[in-house]
């Protein structure tokens, strides 16, 4: 499985972050934060659930999620005051807003 958004590619099966097909070094952590808002990007996900989804109740502080949140944004050339993939959404959460992308859909041969 994997999900493509503007230049990237989020390659779920193989645990990468592609930028135009070239992989982007991205640790555990923001790897899984960034697969929990696209999983869930119909709506604002709020920190405590980002916190049990992808800390899975370890004890952190936020500022460790917001260092995580930063560490996307430079992945993904993104920006808190101009977002283009990752929204804040202030004393809430966060949500991806990226458009994802379809797979061209397979040229089926001609039968005649």
């Amino acid at each position: 499985m994997s999900y493509r958004f503007a230049e990237f590619e989020l390659d779920v099966d193989c645990f990468e972050l592609r930028r135009g097909g070239v992989p982007i070094e991205l640790a555990r952590r923001p790897f899984d934060l960034l697969l929990c808002l696209v999983e869930r990007r119909s709506r604002v996900v709020q920190r405590q659930e980002l916190l049990d989804v992808v800390w899975q109740g370890s004890a952190i502080s936020d500022a460790t999620l917001s260092h995580c949140i930063l560490e996307l944004r430079r992945a993904l050339d993104d920006r808190a005051a101009q977002p283009r993939i990752l929204k804040t959404v202030r004393g809430r959460g966060y949500r991806f807003v990226a458009a994802l992308l379809a797979d061209a859909a397979p040229v089926a041969a001609a039968s005649g």
